[in-house]
């Protein structure tokens, strides 16, 4: 973690990147954007750790859940439950230990893979590639995204630089994000089915309340 404090701490404090130093990797970026196509339409339960660090090394951790298959997603972040699932979604939220669910829009938008995609065509973004790594005990294939013109980033989706890692079937393993601070996010636990069993977890405190999810 120090290391990566170190690090984030020198992207924030060094000049933007120029366009012709930075230039990127096309194959790169075409092989990040298929694996990120392939998980948002993968099945599979993760347990992640999220942690959060700011410019006075202040720490947030917490831990995360996503659910993924075809018929939609579920992402759970401490005692708040967002679920998306064949066409509707609920807002849910744990009170005292008591779940309550509420009707919501279900999100729309460009899925992640074509808005950096977009980015990279635009010139907003480079994709190159970083060392394999394994992660949860899972092989990992990653990337470093960054920013190739000044002023012109996307904070809420890849800031000024996210290095991130995925399995063979695009299921997300780490994304380290730099705006300014490090949000970083990083499998613990990775489930390649969706059943009770590998739910059980996402949904502990929500058994009763959540409509059935099943495929």
């Amino acid at each position: 973690m120090v290391l990566a404090l170190a690090i984030f701490v020198a992207i924030v404090s060094a000049p933007a990147p120029d366009p012709l130093v930075s230039a990127g990797d096309p194959q790169a970026a075409r092989d990040l954007v298929a694996l990120m196509r392939a998980g948002e339409h993968a099945t599979y339960v993760a347990q992640y750790t999220f942690t959060r660090i700011d410019l006075s090394h202040d720490h947030f951790t917490a831990t995360q859940y996503e659910a993924r298959a075809p018929e939609g997603e579920l992402l759970r972040d401490g005692p708040n439950l967002t679920i998306d699932w064949k066409g509707k979604g609920l807002d849910c939220a744990l009170v005292n230990g008591s779940a309550s669910c509420a009707a919501r829009a279900v999100a729309s938008g460009l899925p992640e893979s074509e808005v950096l995609r977009v980015a990279v065509d635009a010139g907003i973004y480079n994709v190159t590639r970083a060392p394999d790594a394994t992660i949860a005990g899972e092989a990992a294939r990653c990337f470093v995204v960054r920013a190739a013109v000044p002023n012109r980033q996307l904070p809420n989706d890849f800031g000024t630089e996210t290095d991130t890692c995925y399995d063979a079937s695009g299921v997300p393993l780490r994304a380290q994000r730099y705006t300014d601070q490090l949000n970083e996010l990083e499998a613990v636990r990775v489930v390649h089915r969706f059943d009770a069993a590998a739910l059980q977890p996402l949904l502990a405190g929500f058994d009763r309340t959540a409509p059935p999810i099943t495929q």
